[in-house]
């Protein structure tokens, strides 16, 4: 059953129902008849409460909305039971106000409805209108409890899409032990995510672009092919393609980069990643996101001391390694005693990601280390969601991936060119963006004598 609505066919996005049964079609006496009686003749509550919720709903979708009113007082209300359909019953019972423009009315309803009911918390959230502050400040006169205050902090915060700090030291005022503080604390992590950890990371270094973050690159037919030789040794292949590559052009003698960078260097790089990156903000394109991971460490701090949660410890530790303080963050990590198998999988998962992502450089010594401890990381195979049908589907940045990334970086800061731009990019897409000095490098690191075991994952894993 809907609202009497036609979409039409010149729309875009029409679609004809073949079987379209709307509110209008039906006779209001009779249907209004059938239920009262059928809500008369029930004596469990709950089914009472369902045909309730039928009358309330059909004379909103009949709009007739003084008598939706009338129905949820006259039907609903004085059942006193406050399960699933009595907040359906609220829902409908607040369009009907938003149509007797009851502006107040209605947003205190969806208010409750958003709060209650898990069905509906999308529509509701849609249908409240908080376009000015005098819209929020009935919400905040009309909540009595330290959930309903802490809701309405978090619908203002939610709507507000950059700095979420302010909002969040209210919903602390009111209760730091609050769940919906948790999900707020959570989406505003997310939202640094998007900035520190970004799927591509800009730079105006070209070099880094095609080592680091170009991973696809349009795909070119080749005007220099040779036949492939018969029998051909690995290295056979390897020679003939960087052959079959250059031709006789003349190699680049561009300059080396300096490969006896102190830690210090290394450290202190402003590419290394992960950084922030500025980007413009959701709401309004002409202003900048705000970089609030101080602020945000600081309340971390603040509201684990009154909370005994795990959860505020794990953020505390994970705002860390976005900061780059990994030692803090490991060891705010040691001292969390939990039994949420789900949490002690986040605190294993962090505790390695502060290990990679601390080396200050890649010795042959730590890639021993990534070979024993993490090479399933660097080996496993890209999992499509069975769920997803849409043809354009991308799948999400992993742990994985931000490994790979994470190497990458570090390899191209110590000069090691050929590892870092085989992390993420087959040997092949050489040929659709050739570098003479990056195919050089390549071709000697594949010629290496001596490689140890991690080198030779990355030689195997990104072979032709």
């Amino acid at each position: 059953m809907q609202i009497n609505y036609v979409e039409s066919p010149d729309s875009f996005y029409y679609r004809e129902n073949e079987n379209p049964k709307n509110a209008t079609q039906l006779d209001y006496n009779k249907t209004v008849s059938a239920l009262t009686s059928l809500y008369n003749a029930a004596k469990n509550p709950e089914i009472k409460l369902r045909y309730g919720y039928q009358l309330v709903r059909f004379n909103h979708y009949t709009r007739n909305y003084p008598q939706a009113v009338e129905a949820f007082s006259k039907y609903v209300e004085p059942l006193n039971v406050k399960s699933s359909p009595y907040f359906w019953a609220l829902d409908q019972l607040a369009g009907a106000q938003r149509g007797l423009n009851k502006g107040k009315e209605a947003n205190w309803n969806f208010f409750k409805v958003f709060m209650n009911s898990k069905s509906r918390r999308e529509s509701a959230f849609t249908s409240m209108k908080l376009s000015d502050s005098a819209s929020f400040k009935n919400i905040m006169d009309l909540s009595k409890t330290p959930e309903e205050k802490n809701m309405a902090y978090f619908l203002l915060a939610y709507d507000g899409f950059n700095n979420p700090l302010p909002m969040m030291e209210k919903m602390h005022e009111v209760d730091p032990n609050s769940e919906i503080l948790k999900v707020m604390a959570a989406r505003a992590i997310n939202q640094l995510e998007r900035s520190y950890l970004k799927v591509y990371y800009p730079n105006e270094d070209t070099s880094q672009k095609q080592t680091v973050q170009d991973k696809s690159s349009t795909a070119q037919t080749s005007e220099n092919k040779t036949p492939e030789a018969k029998n051909e040794s690995f290295w056979d292949k390897i020679s003939n393609f960087f052959r079959n590559l250059f031709g006789s052009k003349k190699e680049n003698k561009a300059g080396e980069r300096n490969h006896k960078q102190s830690d210090e260097e290394l450290l202190n790089n402003p590419n290394r990643i992960p950084f922030y990156t500025e980007e413009q903000a959701w709401v309004n394109y002409k202003e900048n996101t705000v970089n609030f991971i101080d602020d945000l460490e600081k309340f971390i701090e603040k509201t684990k001391e009154k909370s005994p949660d795990e959860f505020w410890q794990i953020a505390d530790a994970y705002v860390k390694f976005l900061n780059k303080n990994h030692s803090e963050s490991n060891k705010i990590l040691s001292q969390i005693k939990t039994q949420n198998p789900e949490y002690a999988e986040q605190i294993n998962r962090m505790k390695m990601l502060n290990e990679i992502v601390s080396q200050l450089k890649i010795t042959p010594e730590f890639e021993d280390t990534l070979y024993k401890k993490y090479a399933s990381f660097f080996t496993e195979q890209e999992k499509k969601d069975s769920t997803v049908t849409n043809q354009f589907y991308y799948p999400k940045p992993s742990t994985s991936d931000f490994l790979k990334d994470v190497l990458a970086n570090r390899y191209f800061l110590q000069g090691e060119d050929a590892k870092s731009y085989l992390m993420n990019n087959k040997l092949s897409f050489l040929q659709y963006s050739p570098n003479s000095k990056l195919v050089k490098s390549v071709e000697e690191f594949y010629r290496k004598p001596n490689k140890n075991a991690f080198e030779h994952l990355i030689a195997k894993i990104w072979m032709m």
